[in-house]
Order: C-alpha cells, then sequence, then structure tokens
C-alpha cells in the first residue's frame, strides 16, 4: 500500500478494508503533526484506513487513518483543512468500544470520545465509485475490529498477529484478508478476533490486566522467507523474549564484565519483522554462566521487545572459559547488551558487553 506492507480484507468484490505498517511521532502532539518528521522522532504503528463518524450528518464525517503504536492512539485526518479532527490518546487510556455485526465503532479515551469507521477503497475504480451497500460480511468486521482492539489493548500482540498475516501465513477456508506490499499479494491466515469491551466497566478490567508486568511476548510470525528493503531474510519464529533455559543451583557469583572470557559468539538474527519497521536498538540481558563456561540462564532486562527474543537465542549458545574463584571455576551472573543496527556502515548484528 503506497509501498508499505499492508493487510486487506475484502468487503465487496472489488472493495477493501487495509491496516498498513506505518510510522507516527513519537510525543504527544496537541496539533496535527507535520507530513514528515525526522526518523528518529517517529516510531512505528499500524494504520487503519478510516472515517471520523459524527452521527448521521455525513458533513461531519473526515476520512483518515486510525494509528495505533506503543504509546499513541490518534487520528489523523487525509486532508489538513479537518485539522480539527485530530485526536491523540494515550494508548493505555483508549479503548474501541464495538458491537458485534456493526459497521461502526466508537473510540474511546479520557475526555474523547468519537465514532468511527473502515474505509472501503477500491484500488481498480474511478474516482469517487460508492462502494455497493449492504454487502460487508459481518464476520469479516467483527474480525477487523477484533484485531484493532487487540492492538490497542495489548500492542505487541496485536501487532504480531498482524504481521503474521501480512507473512502470507497458509490462509483458511473462507479468509478473505490478504497481504499487500512491494512484494505483492500473498493469502493470509485467518485470525482470531479478540473480544469486545462491552462497558466502561469490562474497559477497565481489560486496561488492568493489560497494564500488568510483561513477562513473555507472544510468538512472531511463522517461519518463511519474505523479500523487504532489497534483501531476502527468514523469518523464524522466535521463543519468549523472556525464555530462561535451565540456570545453576548455587548462587552465581557477580561480575562487571565477562568480555574477557568469551570464546564463541553467536550473531543474533535479526528479526525479519524488526527490518520491516527498520527498528534498532540495544537489548539488555542478565546471563548465568555456568562453572562449565555455558550460558546456562538468559533473560531480558530491557530493550525493543521486538528484538528481544533474537538477543536470547544468540547469547544461549555463546561459549566462555570458566570463571575461577581461588582456583576453583564458578557460576558467575553478569550483563550482556546486544545491539541491532541496520546502518550500512556497521555490522548488521552486533555485540558487545555491559559493564555496570
Amino acid at each position: 500500500m503506497n509501498g508499505a506492507q499492508a493487510v486487506r480484507f475484502e468487503q465487496s468484490p472489488g472493495f477493501f478494508h487495509y491496516v498498513v505498517f506505518c510510522t507516527t511521532p513519537k510525543g504527544f502532539m496537541a496539533q496535527m503533526p507535520p507530513a514528515k518528521l525526522p526518523a528518529d522522532s517517529t516510531e512505528y504503528g499500524l494504520c487503519w484506513y478510516g472515517t471520523r463518524t459524527a452521527g448521521a450528518n455525513p458533513s461531519q464525517e473526515v476520512d483518515g487513518k486510525l494509528v495505533v503504536s506503543e504509546h499513541h492512539v490518534r487520528f489523523m485526518p487525509d486532508d489538513p483543512q479537518f485539522a480539527a479532527a485530530y485526536a491523540d490518546l494515550p494508548r493505555e487510556q483508549a479503548a474501541v468500544k464495538h458491537e458485534a455485526g456493526q459497521p461502526n465503532a466508537t473510540v474511546i479515551g479520557k475526555g474523547v470520545s468519537f465514532g468511527f469507521r473502515f474505509s472501503e477503497l477500491c484500488p481498480t475504480c474511478a474516482a469517487g465509485t460508492p462502494p455497493p451497500r449492504g454487502m460487508t460480511p459481518a464476520a469479516i468486521l467483527d474480525q477487523e475490529f477484533g484485531l484493532l482492539d487487540e492492538t490497542i489493548l495489548h500492542y505487541y500482540s496485536g501487532w504480531r498477529q498482524i504481521y503474521r498475516i501480512s507473512s502470507g501465513a497458509p490462509s483458511s477456508p473462507g479468509q478473505t484478508a490478504n497481504s499487500v506490499g512491494s512484494t505483492g499479494m500473498r493469502p493470509a491466515a485467518k485470525t482470531k478476533a479478540a473480544g469486545m469491551p462491552k462497558s466502561t466497566e469490562t474497559m477497565a478490567a481489560n486496561r488492568a490486566a493489560a497494564a500488568k508486568p510483561r513477562t513473555a511476548v507472544p510468538p512472531a510470525a511463522a517461519p518463511g522467507t519474505s523479500t523487504l528493503y532489497g534483501a531476502t531474510n527468514s523469518a523464524a519464529a522466535p521463543s519468549s523474549a523472556a525464555s530462561v533455559i535451565g540456570g545453576p543451583k548455587a548462587k552465581p557469583v557477580k561480575i562487571s564484565s565477562a568480555d574477557g572470557l568469551l570464546v564463541k559468539k553467536v550473531p543474533p538474527d535479526y528479526p525479519l519483522e524488526a527490518k520491516l519497521v527498520r527498528l534498532e536498538g540495544t537489548v539488555v540481558l542478565r546471563a548465568v554462566i555456568d562453572s562449565s563456561g555455558e550460558v546456562a540462564e538468559v533473560n531480558a532486562v530491557s530493550g525493543p521487545p521486538l528484538l528481544e527474543s533474537a538477543a536470547v537465542d544468540a547469547v544461549k549458545h555463546w561459549q566462555y572459559r570458566p570463571y575461577a574463584v581461588n582456583g576453583r571455576p564458578v557460576d558467575v551472573e553478569t550483563t550482556i547488551a546486544v545491539v541491532f543496527a541496520l546502518d550500512g556502515t556497521h555490522p548488521v548484528n552486533r555485540a558487545q558487553s555491559l559493564r555496570r
């Protein structure tokens, strides 16, 4: 979709709803942001093409995109003259209220409430061609609103569900969603829709559950191969970002760095979904190295969630010389940083120990 990876849902012959991988400003803005911003001031998100509605008055309807990112839920009007319809809500304060089978929903935030429906776009139609009425499949609408609700309640879970569809996972019978992008169109997987909050109390309960500390990241896309940014990369599914492999029973000795003991380093595989959105960053890991020099335990402490699993999986295969105290090998605990960079002047896969 305009050069970006997208998923489309067929609502009637030739007419589709679209969700597109996109970027959006990191910071909160009271006014609609300019069209182009520096890359370091943006974060990745999901753009749902739609219309902000206002009751039965068509003159108050504004076409645009509902943009969901890790920190924001924004409505971005397509036409700057309708900038008054712009909205920027903290994601943890936003929710979607939708009744099953209905084409419209309500986006709710602190002090903000507006109607929203998905736009039916026809890539091959003449400009202004109206979609046929009464042909929107209720089941597909419910699935779409379920995915939208999931990205708001649990951003990375929703992201991964949509990414699996866009990656061309095998489709299920009756599925009408397709991935679209610079690599063409592929069949998509059927994704289980999340439940809709039915009341303010339900939404509050969902928010409380979503606010609990994250202990794991859902599995990524099914294994496959896609071509993005001019390079072919494996899309193997990483394990949980907080995965831990069996640790020693004795309390390990804490050391500031194990750099001098490292004898084998396995570079991490750059996750395809991270490359898709040009994500870079540093994943900080806490590792236990046993008395034989094997990495006995490793878990992510901080870093971009989309990169954590790849860092954990790589460090599990590192090898060290045993650390000795009074001439006897002991288990040690240390902190490691795995750096992911897309800059062509630097290695894509770099790793180094982080001194505390």
